[in-house]
Parts: C-alpha cells; sequence; structure tokens
C-alpha cells in the first residue's frame, strides 16, 4: 500500500537534532522512516479500524533525495568530513539547523 504523508519541517528537523554524530545518508533514511512510522500507524488504523499492525514504513528513495536536497539548500544539513580512513558521505546538522532546533525546544 502506498499513502502520502505530510510532515512539518519542524518534525525533521526535531527528529534529525537527536543525531549527536555525523550520519550517513541511511541514517537520515531510517529516522524519517521512525518519524513517518509512528504517524503512518495512527492514520491507518483510523482509515481501517481492524488492521492489527502496520508492518513497514518507509519514505520513498526519490522523496529522501528531494527532501536531502531540500535540508541543504535550506542551510540544515551539511556534508562532513569524518576522520575516517575509508571515505564515507556523512552529514551533520548546521549551526544554523542547531540554534533553530534549540529555539523551536524552548518554545514547545
Amino acid at each position: 500500500m502506498t499513502r502520502s504523508m505530510s510532515l512539518v519541517w519542524q518534525e525533521v528537523l526535531v527528529a534529525l537534532s537527536e543525531f549527536s554524530t555525523p550520519f550517513s545518508s541511511y541514517g537520515l533514511q531510517s529516522a524519517i522512516n521512525r518519524l513517518i512510522a509512528s504517524k503512518a500507524e495512527k492514520d491507518i488504523k483510523q482509515d481501517m479500524p481492524n488492521v492489527h499492525a502496520v508492518s513497514r514504513c518507509q519514505i520513498s528513495q526519490n522523496d529522501l533525495n528531494i527532501l536531502q536536497s531540500h535540508l541543504v539548500g535550506a542551510n540544515w544539513l551539511q556534508l562532513t568530513t569524518h576522520g575516517t580512513r575509508v571515505p564515507q558521505e556523512l552529514w551533520q546538522l548546521t549551526s544554523h539547523a542547531k540554534n533553530l532546533s534549540n529555539s523551536a525546544r524552548s518554545h514547545a
């Protein structure tokens, strides 16, 4: 089953601010999948009350690429070099995103 789901930017920022170390694109995908899974189960059970469980929710690869591009464009996410011997694409929140996250938490 394929469904559309809307998130607000604050939800995405809060999910990403839980990373204390640089993360891979897979880590980004996992964080978004956890975020949508909790919302999806509630939405699906509302539409189909007899559903016992929701087994898997995931963001499509295309939507993940678009989201990642928007996060970079908004200066929330940046590539980082992490002292590893094997080059790996790792991401981290920018200081701008961290400030926004801290501000959102203090107003919550």
